[in-house]
């Protein structure tokens, strides 16, 4: 009897323990932009190069890298970021301030 009651109240906690962490993840927004560099021919993407985001009360993000075309996405709070490009060495390139609403924001693309 002990065994079923237990389990019935860990079921219920699990499930009121995933309810509190639904909203955090729900009001995370979608970040887009491009990374691009001048080129004897124009302007071309920026490939593989690490780019985070940096926010007073949050820190800095996860790192993302810029996709074949030049392209980043990134899942942040909404809140006032500054674009951090790792293009070369331990200091990176910033860009900003951008401000990221929910759903989500296009950040314009930079040049480095």
């Amino acid at each position: 009897m002990n065994k079923i009651r237990f389990s019935k109240i860990f079921k219920v906690v699990a499930v009121c323990v995933l309810f509190c962490l639904l909203p955090t993840a729900a009001s995370a927004a979608q970040v887009r932009g491009r990374v691009q560099h001048f080129y004897p021919s124009g302007l071309g993407p920026v490939v593989g190069v690490p780019v985070t985001v940096y926010n007073q009360q949050l820190g800095r993000s996860v790192v993302a890298y810029t996709d074949g075309t030049g392209m980043y996405y990134l899942g942040i709070p909404a809140g006032q970021y500054y674009l951090e490009v790792w293009a070369s060495g331990n200091t990176p390139l910033v860009f900003g301030p951008f401000n990221v609403r929910e759903p989500g924001t296009d950040i314009p693309p930079v040049t480095v």
